[in-house]
């Protein structure tokens, strides 16, 4: 039987293609089990960074719930930036409950019910404090985002964290807070603590929740592995992101504060007005004790409304 050539070669094409389709078969089969094996391997790292920062995170919540109110209420003194030290936080809070205490008691004459009263003395502090320390993590939140980023380029043009660190300290672009902050991180590094605890110190100072995620963050990525650059430029995104929409959350919210604060105020004023055109006009109201209930009753109503809008209008970001 004489076989043409052109069948061979048809029939050799044929074999060609046939074992050629099979390798790339066996090939897209071997590429499709390495990706399955890589995205397992991705979700198995991802699912340990979680649980540690979990881990990080439980060890730092239980550091800080283990302290007594004193404790917790100095740190917030030294976060504040007030330089009140404890003892003399306590005597205003003393002196500001004997004061109401008194101009409660001087308008009903009653001490059972000029008691409870005597407990705001401990919230005006309070709130004072609390929105001074505010004011300063805030601040230091928007200089960080300067620091945060001079460190990822120091780290990407080859220096380690510690270097990233120096690199802040000697800046002079850098604002005073954040160098003097900054250099107490740099010197208790220097004296042999883990940057990460150096950074939880400077949380612990600042009250900053970004300095706090910053320090888990480090820790993470010094057990796991990762690029510490991207983490910092990441969370440097994260504060300005966070600023930016404050900022569009606040023009928002500010004609809601204007008619609160405007409402708040207005029947204090009509009250000044009144007295000063008639001092004895509300004389009939403070000789009564039912008089000095309603005076105390609208006054708390005013308090609660003021309370409850500006509740209303304060939107954490």
């Amino acid at each position: 039987m004489v076989v043409n050539a052109e069948l061979i070669a048809l029939l050799t094409s044929g074999i060609v293609i046939f074992l050629g389709l099979v390798i790339a078969s066996l090939r897209q089969r071997k590429k499709i089990n390495l990706m399955e094996r890589l995205n397992v391997s991705y979700e198995q790292a991802a699912m340990r960074q979680a649980a540690e920062e979990i881990r990080i995170e439980g060890e730092r919540s239980g550091r800080n719930s283990s302290l007594s109110w004193l404790e917790k209420k100095k740190r917030e003194l030294e976060q504040s930036g007030t330089d009140i030290t404890l003892p003399v936080y306590l005597t205003i809070l003393v002196v500001t409950s004997v004061l109401i205490f008194f101009v409660v008691y001087k308008i009903i004459g009653i001490v059972f019910f000029a008691l409870p009263f005597s407990l705001l003395g401990f919230l005006v502090p309070e709130k004072l404090v609390q929105r001074r320390k505010e004011k300063n993590i805030k601040y230091f939140n928007d200089e960080m985002v300067k620091a945060l980023r001079l460190m990822a380029s120091s780290m990407r043009a080859g220096n380690s964290l510690r270097q990233a660190l120096e690199d802040v300290t000697r800046s002079k672009a850098m604002p005073t807070v954040i160098r003097l902050e900054f250099n107490k991180v740099l010197a208790d590094v220097e004296y042999g603590m883990m940057v990460e605890d150096a950074l939880y110190r400077l949380y612990e100072r600042t009250g900053s929740e970004d300095v706090r995620f910053l320090a888990i963050a480090i820790e993470t990525q010094r057990q796991l592995g990762g690029n510490i650059a991207e983490t910092l430029d990441a969370i440097a995104a994260t504060i300005n992101n966070r600023r930016m929409l404050e900022s569009e959350v606040k023009a928002t919210m500010s004609q809601i504060n204007a008619t609160s604060n405007i409402l708040s105020v207005l029947p204090f004023c009509m009250a000044g007005l009144i007295y000063l055109m008639n001092p004895t006009y509300f004389d009939p109201l403070f000789e009564d004790l039912t008089g000095r209930f309603l005076f105390l009753g609208c006054f708390i109503s005013v308090c609660i409304g003021v309370f409850i809008i500006k509740r209303m209008s304060k939107i954490k970001v």
